[in-house]
C-alpha cells in the first residue's frame, strides 16, 4: 500500500512541476479573481429612501398589510396577474397609502427584488404594459412615487 501511495505522489509531483499545468492554474486563478472583482464592482446598491414623515405615517401592524401589498405588486409586475382590473385595483391601493407607507413598500420591494430583476418598484410599475390605459391610475401612482423621489 505504501508503494501505491508513493507512485501517486510521484505522478502528482510530475503534474505539479509541469510548466503548462502551472500556467493554466495561474491563468484560471487570475481570471477567477478578475471575475469576482467585476461582479462586486458591477453590483448596484439597493435603492432605499428615507421616510418623508420620519415613519410616523406607519400605523401599528402595518408590516402584515405591507407584505400582502408587496406580494400583489410582484404578482402584477412579474407574476401571473394579467388582468387590467386587478392591476388597477393594486394601483388604487398604492394611491391610497400614506407617503410613509408607500416608501415602506418601495424599500421592502427593493430589498427583496431589486438584485433579482434590476428594477426598483417605480421602474417595474412604469414598465408595466398590460393595464387599463383609460383610468390613468398607473401614471398617477408612478407620478406620486417619483414626487417622493422613489425613482
Amino acid at each position: 500500500m505504501n508503494e501505491a501511495l508513493k507512485k501517486t505522489g510521484q505522478v502528482a509531483g510530475k503534474i505539479a512541476r509541469n510548466t503548462t499545468f502551472q500556467i493554466v492554474v495561474g491563468v484560471l486563478a487570475v481570471l477567477g479573481f478578475v471575475y469576482w472583482i467585476g461582479r462586486k464592482m458591477g453590483q448596484k446598491e439597493i435603492p432605499q429612501v428615507e421616510y418623508p414623515n420620519k415613519g410616523t405615517g406607519l400605523p401599528a401592524g402595518w408590516q402584515g398589510q405591507a407584505e400582502s401589498i408587496i406580494k400583489d405588486c410582484y404578482d402584477v409586475v412579474y407574476g401571473s396577474i394579467v388582468f387590467s382590473g386587478a392591476k388597477d385595483e393594486l394601483f388604487t391601493t398604492l394611491l391610497g397609502l400614506s407617503d410613509d407607507q408607500l416608501v415602506y413598500v418601495y424599500n421592502a420591494w427593493n430589498a427583496r427584488y431589486f438584485r433579482l430583476h434590476n428594477e426598483t418598484l417605480t421602474q417595474a410599475i412604469d414598465n408595466e404594459v398590460y393595464y387599463d390605459y383609460f383610468t390613468g391610475k398607473k401614471s398617477s401612482i408612478v407620478n406620486k412615487m417619483k414626487s417622493l423621489k422613489l425613482a
